[in-house]
């Protein structure tokens, strides 16, 4: 409080009535006595002998010096202030003369501030000529004085309801041509907006998301011609992986607003979207030559954006929409084919030969898998590489379950070297039997010892790995099968 201001102000009004001179008394007497403000009023600061006029000029002019006298001059304004100051008659009027020039003279218009408090028959302000047009502030009433007295406050106090906010800087796509996601981040903003103002909005922008987030992909598409010996498909694959990440950071945030504000995911929704996604891990209809691997980059990005879909739903124990979304069948349809195929989740795990095979061997890269390395380049602050690696390894355990520990049918957790030291937490908490009724579905159980025994039987086959790696831990190494359960 020592660094608020305290403001020093005078207050101009008409002996209308005696009524209305004891409100204007009560009401100086509530700013100076209650809210601390400095206020000069004829009835406490003129005293006997002063020149009434010339008293009224000093606190409305500048001192020889041209610092104002007080910061603010409220003007009470009645029928009775309105026409005296109109007819430039008594003390309203001389101020009117004082005022008039001052008030057009200065641009900021902040020293004089108009108090409404009578309105004519039709609701009208009375307000002096000089001041029509002038935003006031409305005191004419019981029901409207509080809120007016708390707004000349925060006025007075340079303190206002709504501040203006810290200037941000120009968005970074405008720097970024060959990036042309602005269009998914408007939206991911708007639907921020319709979630707070108006709900029935949110599922509109959710398919204007998808629509937009799709035909921007359109944009990323390799040119064949472009592949030359400088240029090499591998390079533009990396290239392109690289330019996708800002719809990558529109992707997760859109999925983080619908997390925060949905009790529940349309996983349809979901469903949908990675279904027309896969569409781009091939050629469109109208091509009629093409080389597989131009599609890499894609292939990357729907791998990338599931592994954060999974990531968010865990850090927001999403646990039935994450049951749904790896329980459900997706039908997919490449862009050549008319045919569908039915399959899981395990089919948005993608192999990249273009990384994996042309660019690891091109540039000699002592690297286990290049696509791993890239997506664990890519964490986020708020989703470090080891909830990245949590939730890869965990969708390798579900999809083992789902395909009877079978590891050759399942996830292949690509980054899994890079957590040798890292634990899945949701497989630690089963020791508790309420995180376990939470999480039971994801596994396919219903009681703890059906969990136990699955976790037995994984710890006894052979797990697959990288060649010249160790192996895929198995879950074990997570939580022993005795413990789970064993607190309430």
């Amino acid at each position: 409080m020592s660094e608020i201001k305290v403001p020093h102000i005078f207050i101009s009004y008409s002996w209308t009535s005696p009524e209305h001179e004891e409100w204007v008394l009560e009401l100086a007497t509530r700013l100076h006595a209650d809210d601390g403000v400095e206020v000069t009023l004829d009835k406490w600061d003129l005293k006997d002998g002063y020149e009434i006029y010339a008293f009224m000029e000093s606190m409305v002019r500048a001192d020889e010096n041209g610092e104002d006298i007080v910061d603010k001059v409220l003007m009470i304004c009645d029928k009775g202030y309105q026409q005296k100051a109109n007819n430039r008659k008594g003390g309203a009027g001389v101020e009117a003369q004082i005022v008039s020039p001052e008030i057009y003279q200065d641009i900021r218009q902040e020293k004089f501030v108009p108090i409404v408090v009578e309105r004519d028959d039709d609701g009208n302000p009375y307000l002096p000529t000089y001041l029509k047009g002038r935003k006031y502030i409305d005191m004419s009433s019981v029901e409207v004085f509080e809120q007016g007295y708390e707004q000349l406050l925060r006025n007075l106090y340079q303190k206002p309801q709504h501040s203006k906010p810290k200037k941000g800087s120009p968005p970074a796509w405008l720097s970024e041509e060959q990036i042309p996601h602005f269009r998914t981040k408007n939206l991911a903003k708007q639907l921020q907006e319709a979630i707070d103002r108006n709900p029935r909005r949110v599922m509109g922008l959710c398919n204007q998301f998808k629509e937009t987030f799709l035909e921007q992909l359109d944009e990323f598409q390799i040119n064949m011609k472009e592949v030359n010996e400088e240029h090499t498909l591998d390079q533009l694959v990396y290239e392109k992986i690289h330019n996708l990440l800002p719809m990558r950071n529109d992707f997760i945030d859109f999925v983080e607003l619908l997390c925060t504000n949905s009790e529940k995911l349309d996983i349809d929704f979901f469903i949908d979207f990675f279904e027309q996604l896969y569409q781009y891990t091939d050629a469109p209809r109208d091509w009629t030559s093409w080389d597989p691997h131009q599609f890499d980059h894609y292939k990357f990005l729907i791998h990338e954006l599931f592994l954060y879909l999974i990531t968010i739903l865990i850090k927001k124990k999403r646990f039935e929409d994450l049951v749904l979304l790896l329980d459900r069948p997706y039908f997919f349809q490449t862009r050549n084919s008319s045919d569908l195929q039915q399959g899981s989740y395990i089919d948005f795990y993608q192999y990249t030969p273009t990384l994996e095979e042309i660019r690891k061997s091109r540039l000699k890269l002592n690297k286990l898998s290049v696509s791993a390395d890239l997506l664990i380049q890519r964490v986020t602050k708020k989703y470090p590489k080891e909830a990245i690696v949590q939730s890869d390894m965990l969708l390798h355990y579900i999809s083992k379950i789902k395909a009877g520990n079978d590891s050759y049918f399942s996830w292949f957790p690509k980054t899994y070297p890079y957590g040798t030291y890292t634990k899945i937490e949701l497989l630690q908490r089963l020791v508790s039997k309420r995180h376990f009724e939470q999480v039971k579905q994801l596994f396919n159980v219903e009681k703890p010892n059906e969990l136990k025994e699955i976790i037995i039987k994984d710890g006894e086959m052979r797990s697959r790995g990288y060649d010249g790696g160790y192996r895929i831990p198995n879950m074990k190494a997570h939580i022993a099968p005795e413990d789970i359960c064993s607190m309430p």
